[in-house]
């Protein structure tokens, strides 16, 4: 929270809040390795690989929140 609003001094957070960022990065994680796994299928492999995740990365582009 610090790094997302340095000039505000937020100590708590709702509960609500918090389980909103869970989903959201369940979500997001989710969809990295369904993307991951496509690119897996592609290479005519079963198994996912460090490079499928690193090409999936590169692919999303630098405005994708994993790339900042």
């Amino acid at each position: 929270m610090q790094e997302l609003f340095p000039r505000l001094d937020i100590y708590r957070i709702q509960l609500i809040a918090l389980e909103a960022l869970q989903e959201a990065s369940e979500m997001y994680m989710i969809q990295f390795f369904e993307d991951s796994l496509l690119l897996t299928a592609h290479a005519k492999r079963l198994t996912l690989k460090r490079e499928d995740m690193i090409l999936n990365r590169r692919l999303r582009g630098r405005s994708d929140i994993i790339n900042k």
